[in-house]
C-alpha cells in the first residue's frame, strides 16, 4: 500500500507514520511539505491514501492556506483516472480550521479530521480505514476492472442504454439477488450494465455498493426517468443532479408538522465537467433523429439539485414540500441520493459517479408514461456522450 501524506507540519507526520506503520505490515509513506510537490508526487504514483493537510504552502516559503489544498484538489481532478488516490481526506491540527473548511472540502467529495496528539478518534478511525482501503485493494487485484457501470430501475431505461451505446450487450446475469448485470464493449470502452429488481433509494445504494465492488468501475452513471417541477423544466428535458437529498428524511413533530433534515450528495466535479461540454447541437441531433413519441421541442439540459424519496411523487401539494428544502430543486426521483451515497462511501474510496435523467413527468396528478422511451433513450444518450468525454482526455 502507497500513502502520501501532504503536510508542513513534521510532528504530524511523525505521529501519522507511528500510527500506519503499527496498522501495516507493508506499507510505503510518502511525504510533501508543499502542495506543488504533492502535485508532481500524484502525478506519477498511484496513491491509496492521500492525507491532505487544509492549510498548506503551495511552494517552498509561502504561507500555509487553504486555497493552495483547494488548488491541489483541483487540479488532482484533471489528471487521469488511473493516478487517483483511491481515497482522499483532509486533516488539521485545530477543529476550528475544520469548520470554516469542510464545506468547501465536501465539494470535493473530501471529508476531514481532526489530527493532533492529543485527540485519539482519529487514531481509530485512521486504522479501520487502512484495514478497508487493504481488503478493498486485494479483492480488485482479483478483479478486471470495468470502464463505467451504468445503473437503471427499470427495464425501460436499460433498453436506452443498449441503444444509446449501440452495442452488442451479452446475456443478462443475476447481481446479488437485487437485480441484473450484462456487458458490452463500446470504442474499446468495457461497459457494464446493472438493471435494479425494484425501484427506491435502499436498491439503488445497494446495487452501487455491490457494482464498487464486484465490477471494480472506474466511473458509475444512472440513466433513466424522473419528475420534474413545472415552471422550471419541460417534458423531456434532461437534469444532471448536482447534487441529491432524501427528502423524505426528517421528523413529524407534536403538532403533524413534517421537520426535514437532508443531507445532500454532490457530485464528482470532473464528470460534471464532461457533462457541461454537452452542446445544444448534439441535443437538437437526438431530438431531431428520434422516430417514437417525443415531446415538441428539443430538450433543454439542467445542471440542478435532484430529491430522491422511496415514493412516487404525483401531487403538486408534495412538490410544494420538496421545494422548500431547496429552492432551486428540477428533479424528482427515487434513486439518486441512495446512488450518490454508495459511491461516495463504498469501500473507504469515492468513484466518481453521476445521476442523469430526463423528465417524463411534472410530478403531479397528470403523470403519464407515453415519453418513457423517449426520456429513457435520451438520458442513456447523453450518458453515452459523457462517458466517451471522460475517457478521451489522454490527460
Amino acid at each position: 500500500m502507497k500513502i502520501l501524506v501532504v503536510d508542513d507540519d513534521s510532528s504530524k507526520l511523525e505521529i501519522i507514520r507511528n500510527v500506519v506503520n503499527a496498522s501495516l505490515d507493508s506499507v510505503q509513506i510518502d511525504h510533501s511539505a508543499t502542495a506543488f510537490d504533492a502535485l508532481s508526487a500524484i502525478a506519477h504514483n498511484r496513491y491509496d491514501l492521500l492525507l491532505l493537510d487544509i492549510l498548506l504552502p503551495w511552494r517552498e516559503n509561502n504561507p500555509p492556506e487553504a486555497k493552495s489544498s483547494f488548488q491541489l484538489l483541483s487540479y488532482v481532478n484533471e489528471l487521469h483516472p488511473q493516478n487517483w488516490p483511491g481515497s482522499i481526506l483532509g486533516i488539521t491540527a485545530e477543529a476550528e480550521s475544520k469548520e470554516s473548511n469542510s464545506i468547501a472540502f465536501e465539494n470535493f467529495g473530501v471529508a476531514i479530521w481532526v489530527v493532533n496528539s492529543v485527540e485519539s478518534k482519529w487514531k481509530e478511525q485512521l486504522r479501520n480505514l487502512l484495514q478497508v482501503l487493504k481488503y478493498s485493494a486485494s479483492t480488485k487485484s482479483t478483479i478486471e476492472q470495468i470502464h463505467c457501470c451504468v445503473i437503471n430501475a427499470l427495464d425501460i431505461e436499460a433498453q436506452g442504454v443498449a441503444c444509446a451505446w449501440s452495442s452488442a450487450f451479452g446475456s443478462w446475469t443475476l447481481f446479488g439477488g437485487i437485480g441484473r448485470v450484462r456487458n458490452a464493449i463500446y470504442k474499446d470502452i468495457s461497459i457494464a450494465n446493472v438493471t435494479l429488481d425494484r425501484m427506491g433509494p435502499v436498491c439503488a445504494s445497494l446495487a452501487t455498493q455491490l457494482a464498487v465492488s464486484q465490477l471494480n468501475p472506474s466511473i458509475l452513471l444512472m440513466t433513466g426517468i424522473c419528475g420534474g417541477i413545472s415552471g422550471e423544466c419541460d417534458l423531456g428535458d434532461v437534469v444532471v443532479a448536482q447534487t441529491s437529498w432524501e427528502w423524505q428524511t426528517g421528523k413529524w413533530d407534536k403538532h403533524g408538522q413534517f421537520r426535514s433534515a437532508p443531507e445532500q450528495e454532490r457530485v464528482h466535479p470532473r464528470l460534471l465537467l464532461a457533462a457541461k461540454n454537452i452542446n445544444e447541437v448534439q441535443l437538437a441531433g437526438f431530438w431531431a433523429s428520434f422516430k417514437g413519441l417525443k415531446p415538441p421541442n428539443a430538450p433543454r439540459l439542467h445542471f440542478a439539485p435532484m430529491a430522491s424519496g422511496s415514493s412516487v411523487v404525483a401531487a403538486d401539494g408534495m412538490t410544494q414540500i420538496i421545494r422548500q428544502q431547496h429552492r432551486k430543486v428540477i428533479g424528482i426521483d427515487m434513486e439518486s441520493s441512495g446512488f450518490y451515497f454508495a459511491a461516495r462511501s463504498s469501500g473507504g474510496a469515492i468513484t466518481p459517479a453521476l445521476c442523469v435523467k430526463a423528465v417524463s413527468d411534472l410530478a403531479d396528478a397528470s403523470k403519464s408514461d407515453i415519453y418513457h422511451q423517449y426520456c429513457s433513450e435520451l438520458s442513456a444518450f447523453i450518458a453515452s456522450l459523457i462517458c466517451d468525454e471522460y475517457f478521451s482526455d489522454p490527460s
